[in-house]
């Protein structure tokens, strides 16, 4: 007895520009870029590809169609918006960075810190040794 699997509802293509199996925007480029099924469903290629790698999804996740992945095609979109996101990937990378500056310039305060509380403790140590008491 065959398991019936979920159908995924299709979206109105001129609203949405989200793939329908993760609901993320698709990318021009990178592993979630736009592709096309045979059956002519868009979905994110990580998506789709993980959805395809699956044994039980070898179908597309709308119309149920067999996948092919040889028949998976990158989509070159002439008037659809996607989302570029390589200059938040750029951001998102120099703000870590900076992030991890932070850090090590606080550690490195602390560590600045402990060491003129020692230096100050060795000067009153210091002091006291050699200033003669009235």
């Amino acid at each position: 007895m065959s398991q019936k699997k979920p159908r995924l509802e299709s979206q109105d293509q001129d609203d949405h520009f989200q793939c329908p199996i993760c609901y993320e925007d698709w990318k021009r480029k990178g592993e979630h870029r736009l592709v096309s099924l045979a059956c002519g469903h868009l979905f994110g290629n990580s998506c789709i590809r993980r959805w395809a790698a699956d044994s039980r999804n070898d179908s597309c996740p709308i119309c149920q169609k067999i996948i092919k992945t040889s028949k998976i095609r990158n989509v070159l979109p002439i008037k659809l918006v996607v989302q570029d996101t390589s200059q938040i990937d750029e951001l998102s990378k120099e703000l870590n960075s900076l992030k991890s500056q932070i850090k090590e310039k606080q550690n490195a305060l602390e560590l600045s810190k402990l060491a003129l509380s020692l230096c100050q403790r060795e000067l009153e140590k210091a002091k006291k040794a050699h200033i003669p008491s009235q």
